[in-house]
């Protein structure tokens, strides 16, 4: 019990890390950042769990090793959470311009018009860049090694699945 409480405090600190630093400036490669932080608190709080336990009951290696595995999920699962937040879906971009027009709803030419590539596409070819997935280089795109295999997981997953190409 106490590698769950240890590991939910050590998280909790992370989090309460990540928020500070964020008030601060955001980082321009955000989930980098969030993977940084929450290592290097869990790192400063094994150390400080192992120099301060020494008196008391001593913590066993594989108690050291469940709280690095729960913070690590913990971790991932909230990377994966993040991303929702980070960028901003083209599903969630159309709901909130409709939701904006208020009760009266907004015309589908209007809706159409404000619905072009520089909102829906472009932030995320810029995303794709800034996470090195692709480059621009004399006016073509790219994929990166890293891009290719973000991508091929993702295909081979959804084959893996059953499922066809799209969205």
């Amino acid at each position: 019990m106490r590698v769950f409480i240890f590991s939910l405090c050590i998280t909790a600190a992370a989090f309460a890390a990540h928020l500070l630093l964020w008030r601060v400036r955001v980082p321009r490669r955000q989930t980098r950042a969030i993977v940084i932080i929450f290592i290097s608190v869990l790192v400063l709080g094994l150390a400080g769990a192992f120099f301060l336990n020494q008196n008391n009951v001593p913590w066993q290696a594989h108690e050291y090793a469940r709280t690095c595995l729960c913070v690590l999920c913990l971790l991932c699962a909230y990377v994966i959470t993040y991303s929702a937040f980070e960028a901003q879906s083209p599903t969630l971009v159309m709901v909130e311009k409709i939701l904006s027009a208020g009760p009266g709803g907004l015309e589908k030419q209007a809706f159409e018009a404000s619905m072009n590539d520089g909102v829906l596409i472009l932030p995320r070819l810029d995303d794709l860049l800034r996470d090195n997935m692709a480059r621009l280089e004399n006016g073509r795109y790219t994929v990166t090694a890293k891009g290719r295999l973000m991508a091929l997981v993702f295909v081979y997953f959804r084959k893996l699945l059953n499922l066809g190409m799209g969205g």
